[in-house]
């Protein structure tokens, strides 16, 4: 079995959480638990292995590029970070961080990537010191980013990027490719689970899942508990 498809069964496997605890929301947030568990496994595996030019990646605390694109989120990641921010988790208070995430929205909802990026902003989990404030439990999304050239990240958020930084191979493969991969074992997993095909913008999914009153019982149930939340079309 190839590696791809190694990574996609263990990701949709994470699911049997979920229809072990009868399709409950405390199986959702442990399937959404046990693929960042994967996730992190993955990660320390990689770096484990003698990869070429794994040593080039440039990403460090405080290099935040990356944080000023357009994030999409599953609806059962951003229901379990919701779960987690009321439970304290993360380096910030609730409060200031649902201040955080409802200024930023005010700015980007229903904005399309190339827009988003354009706005400059940075994410709504960005501390003062350009680090993420829930990094042990961030999406999917976010886990497989890298670049080998930062000064090229930073070009393409200022749209000064030369067409030679626009052509070059900027991120490492490896690390992108297996938590990409994650990914689509994931989505799979739920669709697997007749569970909604949500496409959902971070910041905006994220406060309608701490404002909704039991988001998490009736987005399982069926209800479209996202639907202002969803990624615009480019």
């Amino acid at each position: 079995m190839a590696l791809t498809d190694t990574i996609i069964a263990l990701a949709r496997g994470v699911w049997r959480k979920f229809a072990e605890r009868e399709r409950a929301v405390d199986g959702l947030y442990a399937s959404v638990d046990a693929a960042v568990a994967l996730s992190d496994s993955l990660a320390r595996e990689i770096q484990t292995r003698n990869i070429l030019d794994m040593n080039r990646i440039a990403c460090a605390t405080g290099c935040a590029w990356c944080c000023h694109y357009q994030v999409g989120v599953t609806a059962p990641q951003a229901l379990t970070i919701a779960a987690k921010l009321k439970e304290g988790a993360g380096s910030r208070s609730l409060e200031e961080q649902k201040q955080k995430l409802t200024a930023l929205d005010k700015r980007t909802r229903g904005l399309n990537a190339a827009k988003r990026l354009k706005a400059r902003l940075g994410c709504a989990f960005l501390d003062e010191r350009n680090a993420c404030t829930i990094y042990a439990f961030r999406p999917f999304g976010c886990r497989g980013a890298n670049s080998i050239d930062a000064q090229a990240c930073e070009a393409f958020v200022k749209g000064t990027a030369t067409k030679a930084q626009r052509d070059s191979n900027w991120l490492h493969k490896v690390p992108f490719e297996a938590q990409r991969d994650l990914q689509d074992g994931f989505h799979m997993g739920s669709l697997d689970n007749g569970l909604r095909d949500d496409r959902l913008e971070l910041t905006a999914a994220i406060l309608v899942a701490l404002d909704t009153p039991d988001a998490a019982q009736r987005w399982i149930a069926g209800e479209d508990v996202f639907k202002n939340a969803r990624i615009p079309p480019d």
